[in-house]
């Protein structure tokens, strides 16, 4: 588990125009839907992508746009119908880094990489790509804040993709038809990238936008000594208080780092605004023509395996002398002396506070440090 979702309804943060067709004539390539985002939905939205609007190019489907070899007459897309057809997919992890948003407002902003599907219909009668689908995983607040970017952030997928096969990132036989990806074409990644990058057009997000702007200000937020808790505004909006985690100040903060041993998978907290609002870092307003659109429903599971000390979710977290550099909020010295509390924190708050290794968390309140301050036990750190 990769975070923690606090909300089981998927939303999408989508504009409520559509994407201008591309290219010429009669039949045309219309890139239907740009999305980066939750990885929660990333698989889900990839095959509803292929079985559901573009179909199969070999096997018959109830819709889609190519259905057993054949283009359906379908509302969207210039597709001739009765053409031939094929349905193609095709995806990328990010040990293949092809694939990443730029967030054009800084230089300063890291690029963010992610797992990347793409799925096209082909009319084989004249060779053109007529529809497209993308979507990039990065994360939810991550997917929000580039798509609230003013100026909106682009995908960009570089042109070594057109030489891969493809990844296999999600199971062949989830697919319709039970075909692999097959390799990109030069047409589909000029539509969906090209040298430029191309704007999203949805940000995919199981929490509300509202959210994805609180955990960034907490994020960003100063750190009150010694402790921490909900006790000064976050740097940016004096209205919001929050556990700041002090990966800031803002409007670009520190890198967030991968625990897992051996992952270089890292994300920048960025401030962004919400609609109606000003940009914090190019002072341009957000559009107000953006609506929020409940696609789902998401089931949380949780698996926690204390007993395992070794590599399960019981581990502690280790002294280490690796830190060096500017310190952050884990690591706030060039020699890390362990506090005793568990490496995967956020599957539960752990007290007694300070946490104490192989204690396991409880009502209690604690009898030393911040939270033994009777004033302080009501706050979100000692909760």
């Amino acid at each position: 588990m990769n975070r923690l979702k606090l909300l089981i309804a998927l939303l999408a943060v989508a504009a409520i125009t559509t994407v201008a067709p591309v290219a010429n004539a009669a039949e045309s390539t219309t890139v239907h839907y740009i999305g980066a985002g939750s990885s929660a939905m990333w698989q889900g939205f990839g095959l509803a992508a292929y079985n559901d609007l573009a179909g199969s190019g070999t096997a018959a489907a109830a819709n889609g746009i190519c259905n057993a070899g054949t283009i359906q007459a379908t509302a969207g897309s210039t597709a001739v119908a009765g053409d031939g057809c094929t349905t193609s997919h095709w995806t990328v992890k990010t040990t293949k880094p092809y694939a990443y948003l730029h967030d054009t407002r800084s230089s300063s902003i890291p690029l963010e990489y992610g797992n990347l599907w793409v799925v096209w219909v082909t009319d084989t009668t004249t060779g053109t790509v007529t529809d497209i689908w993308t979507y990039l995983s990065v994360d939810s607040t991550v997917g929000v804040r580039n798509y609230l970017a003013v100026p909106r952030s682009k995908l960009t997928v570089d042109n070594a993709a057109t030489t891969y096969g493809g990844a296999n990132a999600i199971t062949a036989s989830f697919f319709i038809d039970g075909t692999s990806d097959t390799t990109l074409t030069t047409a589909v990644w000029t539509a969906i990238s090209g040298t430029e990058g191309v704007t999203l057009t949805a940000g995919m997000t199981d929490i509300r936008p509202e959210d994805a702007k609180l955990a960034t200000e907490r994020i960003l937020g100063l750190v009150p000594s010694p402790y921490g808790g909900d006790t000064v505004p976050t740097t940016a909006d004096s209205f919001i208080y929050s556990f700041a985690l002090g990966y800031g100040p803002g409007p670009i903060g520190l890198q967030i780092k991968s625990a897992e041993p051996g992952s270089t998978a890292a994300t920048t907290p960025v401030e962004f605004a919400l609609p109606g609002a000003a940009d914090p870092i190019t002072s341009s307003t957000v559009s107000t023509t953006i609506n929020v659109y409940p696609v789902g429903e998401e089931p949380i599971i949780f698996v926690a395996n204390r007993s395992n000390t070794a590599t399960g979710l019981g581990q502690i977290i280790p002294s280490q002398a690796e830190c060096g550099g500017t310190p952050t909020p884990d690591c706030l010295s060039s020699n890390y002396t362990s506090d005793g509390s568990y490496q995967y924190r956020n599957v539960w708050d752990q007290h007694p506070f300070p946490t104490q290794a192989n204690v396991f968390p409880n009502l209690n309140p604690a009898t030393t440090g911040y939270c033994s301050v009777s004033g302080n036990q009501s706050s979100a750190a000692c909760h």
